[in-house]
């Protein structure tokens, strides 16, 4: 049976469970979900750590000594890759590489596209706070140094015409599929529409750890989560109404 490990840089949630189809791939391979969530975001692990879905065969690697006990012990056929460019994710990438011997799987199948370069915004930055203007200049540098150092993939899997060129450069073979968003349109698509009950939409930009895991300050403050809790079930009760949009502004509010 050919083993699969799949690199994930932060905590192995239920998302992460359904994306990769882990059910139907452990049908017929032997699966490892491997978190390195304490290696790569000490802080993180710290925060989230009590938040962690459970799935049997994940395996926290903390360190560089435990991928190398677990690579003893077992070796991978296919790697899917989902890790950030960084020093840490390099060093792990070419342990497991093994000379060429394991199928590295890419995933360019949820990318955003780039903000175009506002020149005059940087230039206020630069004039007002320096210290910020070249603190994001070396973030670029050092992402852009890491990406295009980060070894070539054997397969890109491509969803997204905004990812189509990246992963040109990024793996040697393509295979073109969807965003995972579109998973949910096809689960969803064909059942019959709920006319009885009013209903309502709420756009989270999921912020939940981006800033841990890119060593920003958070954009929400301590009690954001536990408001937004509290906000949803009343609505949930009908205790509140929204005849007008300032209800989103309440819980998107952020202290000053």
């Amino acid at each position: 049976m050919k083993k699969i490990f799949i690199l994930v840089p932060v905590h192995f949630s239920r998302r992460e469970y359904l994306r990769f189809g882990i059910e139907t791939l452990e049908k017929n391979f032997f699966v490892r979900t491997l978190d390195f969530t304490s290696w790569l975001y000490p802080k993180l692990n710290e925060s989230y750590s009590n938040k962690n879905f459970y799935f049997e065969h994940n395996v926290t690697i903390s360190s560089e000594k435990d991928l190398l006990n677990l690579l003893n012990k077992t070796y991978p056929d296919i790697v899917i890759d989902t890790l950030q460019n960084n020093k840490k994710t390099q060093r792990i990438r070419k342990i497991i590489d093994n000379n060429g011997k394991i199928l590295f799987i890419d995933l360019f199948i949820n990318s955003i596209p780039w903000p175009k370069v506002n020149i005059r915004k940087n230039l206020k930055i630069l004039i007002s706070t320096p210290n910020k203007f070249f603190h994001k200049l070396f973030k670029y540098i050092n992402s852009k140094y890491y990406y295009l150092t980060k070894f070539k993939s054997d397969l890109g899997i491509v969803g997204g015409l905004f990812s189509i060129n990246i992963a040109k450069k990024r793996s040697k073979k393509l295979i073109y599929a969807h965003c995972t968003d579109y998973d949910i349109y096809l689960d969803i698509k064909d059942k019959p529409i709920n006319k009885k009950n009013s209903y309502a939409v709420f756009i989270d930009q999921s912020n939940t750890y981006d800033h841990i895991v890119h060593n920003e300050k958070s954009p929400f403050d301590d009690e954001y989560y536990s408001l937004l809790v509290k906000f949803f079930n009343k609505f949930k009760k009908g205790l509140l109404t929204c005849g007008n949009s300032s209800f989103f502004t309440a819980i998107t509010w952020k202290k000053q």
